[in-house]
């Protein structure tokens, strides 16, 4: 039996996760397909900015409604075909937005895409479990969280740049048939993406006593907590990457391109934050002074815009500090689910806990829309800056109730 040297894996697992990361990288790509031309669109299409939100609150909410049933599906029938579908699903509903004349046709479309995008972290992590060797997954899953901030990153400038040159609605569309590029790449390398090759864990308890068990870990203060914690940062992000592009403009009378450059600062910021972040996380334990330093300076940067406490120049560096110190967080937020979960049930806390982002992402729109259309602009802003403190506040309660300052120990 022909066994493959240490080479030849490393190599096929880098095969693999590049694979993972562009389909990943089009799902966050897409959730901002529209959002960069919103003060264009709602001109055209003679909408508020509360119906502009709708767009960005069906997709999360489709998500969001579909990742439990994806999940198991997934788990039943294989990941393969379900990444695939998705991304092909995804990218066709997107060429239709661009081709769509009127409101709600775009809205269902929305939610159909965010239907389609729900399958990408049950499939993608599923395929990394199951290929990726224990000692590499940490540095893979850390590739795929970076693709997704990538398509964050990639969006607001060349949505504007593309739509300088072709007009909004083949901007969107050329997105989406990149994307049907992509699913044609991953299709032919589609016997990389089997989930076969894990092992299965022997059940140590009845299915009663998991219920129970799964139950009294979902209602435990902690967890409540850090559910909590995440829709609100979800809330405070969304509306930030859905309105900057609008709102910049009316408060420093800065361009298009320049209010979507600082947006893409942000991206930027937090991409780099991340990459730190973990870093960070591992030398330093104490997660809740962590989380308290970068939400503080995360929202003070992005108040003191609100305040036009900056000149229009000095807007892009305030949002590429808020966004790294925003990212910065990230990795230790997910080491304080770690810590209040049972070791046994961390991976089931993580899906809990994430399902703020969904709630968030919904409710996160719509609100900072309606701020926009009955109120003045910098208050979006000022909204967004005190959502990430009431996410601070909410993360320090979980630390107190959970003792988050002492990991659980991996078994």
């Amino acid at each position: 039996m022909y066994m493959q040297s240490d080479k030849e894996i490393r190599r096929r697992e880098f095969s693999l996760i590049a694979i993972l990361t562009g389909g990943h990288l089009f799902s966050h790509a897409y959730y901002l397909v529209l959002a960069p031309l919103f003060a264009i669109i709602a001109v055209e299409l003679d909408v508020t900015y509360i119906e502009l939100g709708v767009f960005l609150s069906a997709y999360s909410l489709a998500s969001f409604v579909f990742q439990v049933p994806t999940g198991i599906l997934v788990d039943k029938y294989g990941p393969k075909w379900f990444l695939l579908g998705g991304l092909t699903f995804t990218s066709v509903c997107v060429i239709l937005m661009g081709m769509s004349a009127s409101y709600w046709p775009m809205v269902i479309l929305s939610f159909l895409a965010g239907m389609g995008d729900s399958v990408f972290h049950p499939s993608g992590y599923k395929i990394m479990s199951a290929r990726i060797r224990k000692k590499n997954l940490g540095k893979a899953y850390a590739a795929h969280n970076f693709s997704g901030y990538v398509g964050w990153f990639a969006m607001p400038l060349s949505m504007i740049f593309l739509a300088g040159i072709l007009g909004w609605r083949l901007a969107v569309i050329t997105v989406g048939i990149l994307g049907i590029g992509m699913a044609v790449i991953i299709f032919f390398n589609r016997r990389q993406l089997s989930a076969e090759g894990g092992k299965k864990q022997p059940r140590t308890e009845s299915s009663t006593d998991a219920k129970v068990s799964i139950w009294a870990m979902m209602i435990s203060l902690p967890v409540v907590l850090l559910l909590i914690f995440y829709a609100i940062s979800s809330m405070a992000n969304s509306g930030l990457r859905g309105f900057t592009p609008v709102i910049l403009p009316q408060l420093f009378g800065m361009s298009d391109l320049a209010s979507n450059y600082a947006l893409t600062m942000w991206f930027g910021g937090t991409m780099v934050g991340v990459l730190l972040g973990g870093v960070v996380a591992d030398q330093f334990k104490r997660f809740d002074l962590v989380a308290s330093i970068g939400y503080i300076a995360g929202a003070a940067a992005i108040g003191l815009v609100g305040y036009k406490i900056f000149s229009a120049s000095a807007v892009p560096f305030a949002y590429l500090f808020g966004g790294f110190m925003v990212g910065v967080i990230s990795p230790s937020r997910d080491m304080m689910v770690r810590s209040v979960a049972p070791p046994e049930r961390i991976g089931q806390a993580f899906g809990f806990v994430s399902m703020g982002h969904g709630v968030g992402g919904f409710i996160g729109p719509i609100i900072f829309g309606w701020v926009l259309d009955y109120s003045r602009a910098e208050n979006v802003l000022l909204a967004g800056s005190v959502m990430l403190l009431a996410a601070l506040a909410v993360a320090l309660l979980a630390a107190v109730f959970g003792r988050v300052q002492s990991p659980v120990p991996a078994e």
